[in-house]
């Protein structure tokens, strides 16, 4: 009996040292197919500017399609993303200050709803390879024709590399790869773009922390340095947290918070405030138009009218 328990607690220790010992490289490897990712957006600011305080919040809800091509000899595959639901709303206080829904049936008024209707159902192909590297990217300038208010030359090629750079580390790859294989517990330091909303960004440097490989499900942490120039005495803190699997490379969830503590200001005496902001992300197989065809149906008959009809 001694001796079986001697050799049960020698197997459990080498599941536990191989546990420990995995190593994951975060190639990317999707499998080819369509998935459906959402992101759903919360932010808000509060200011005191020379005594009077203010308060405005923003949400914000993304469903975009991608499809994954088969990967070619060098492992490069072609990625599309179709944005097919956009919800926005944005409040000073108690009024509403805006409000979207690509769904609804009215067409956008003005200028800042029809630069959000210009994603609906625009598709932005690339060529993806297993480092997250993406080239060959097609389908932007079709959104910035359609908001009419993207500036052009330099400015808009400017423009232009920001939102992919943003499309790419937020929908792409959204955990950089390190330079070699990590464990758990290994930190790694890349350069990239925080995306908060649709075609908006903010470049940080990001340490990367491998905490957990469990079923095959590697859970990575990271810390953001935002490498913007901001006001004096201005703080910023991004904690990230994200799911990837590790056959695939792909990241199936992640949340991100932002803490921004701003102090001081240009032309004005005093400013005060903070903005405090949630990023969730999920990855699932399937289409958006799949997901709405589960909803019941418009005319299904109400509970009454079914028991008359039973009767």
């Amino acid at each position: 009996m001694n001796r079986f328990r001697w050799l049960a607690a020698c197997v459990a220790a080498g599941i536990g040292v191989a546990a420990w010992a995995q190593k994951v490289d975060f190639k990317i490897n999707y499998e080819p197919g369509a998935y459906v990712i959402t992101h759903t957006t919360t932010m808000t600011e509060s200011r005191n500017i020379n005594g009077q305080w203010g308060k405005s919040q923003t949400s914000m809800v993304a469903t975009t399609d991608m499809t994954v091509g088969k990967a070619d000899a060098n492992g490069k595959r072609e990625v599309t993303f179709t944005v097919r639901h956009l919800k926005y709303e944005t409040s000073m206080g108690d009024d509403k200050v805006m409000k979207y829904d690509s769904a609804a049936d009215t067409a956008p008024q003005d200028r800042h709803t029809k630069q959000l209707n210009a994603f609906i159902d625009k598709t932005i192909s690339m060529t993806v390879d297993s480092k997250g590297q993406a080239d060959n990217v097609v389908g932007i300038d079709a959104i910035f024709d359609a908001m009419g208010t993207v500036p052009t030359g330099n400015a808009r090629d400017k423009y232009t590399k920001e939102f992919r750079d943003s499309l790419i580390s937020g929908l792409v790859q959204p955990v950089a790869s390190p330079t070699k294989p990590v464990s758990k517990d290994d930190s790694w330091t890349a350069d990239s773009a925080l995306t908060l909303m649709v075609g908006k960004s903010i470049p940080v440097t990001q340490t990367y922390t491998l905490t957990e490989i469990k079923n095959d499900v590697a859970t990575v942490t990271s810390k953001a340095t935002v490498n913007e120039a901001m006001a004096a005495d201005t703080t910023a803190a991004v904690d990230c947290t994200m799911h990837v699997d590790v056959a695939t490379g792909l990241t199936t969830s992640a949340t991100v918070a932002l803490k921004i503590t701003i102090i001081g200001g240009d032309n004005v005496k005093e400013v005060t405030g903070s903005m405090i902001g949630t990023l969730e992300t999920t990855i699932k197989k399937g289409t958006y138009e799949a997901a709405k065809e589960k909803e019941a149906p418009k005319n299904e008959p109400t509970t009454r009218e079914t028991r008359r009809r039973q009767r």
